[in-house]
């Protein structure tokens, strides 16, 4: 893992970390289905409750949870071939 001492060394000037990390994540998610990435950021990003993702979208709670797990799933594989984290 890395410390914070490197993710540090990441950061532009000016700019803090959690703004690198949500930069990073907007382009991560953007590698990814567009269904996945509205439900991973809905739901894993804002806290936004399933009932209400579902509600929205007009769809099942259940499509919302494979949807949820399909993202994941990509965006981890994603990182893993950009061999930005280590295992």
């Amino acid at each position: 893992m890395r410390s914070q001492d490197d993710l540090d060394g990441f950061a532009g000037a000016g700019e803090d970390n959690g703004e690198l990390v949500c930069r990073c994540l907007e382009l991560l998610l953007a590698t990814i289905s567009a269904e996945q990435a509205n439900v991973v950021r809905r739901m894993d990003v804002n806290g936004e409750r399933i009932g209400s993702v579902a509600g929205t979208l007009g769809i099942s709670l259940n499509e919302v949870s494979e949807r949820r797990r399909r993202g994941r799933q990509a965006l981890k594989l994603r990182v893993e071939e950009m061999r930005l984290c280590d295992k």
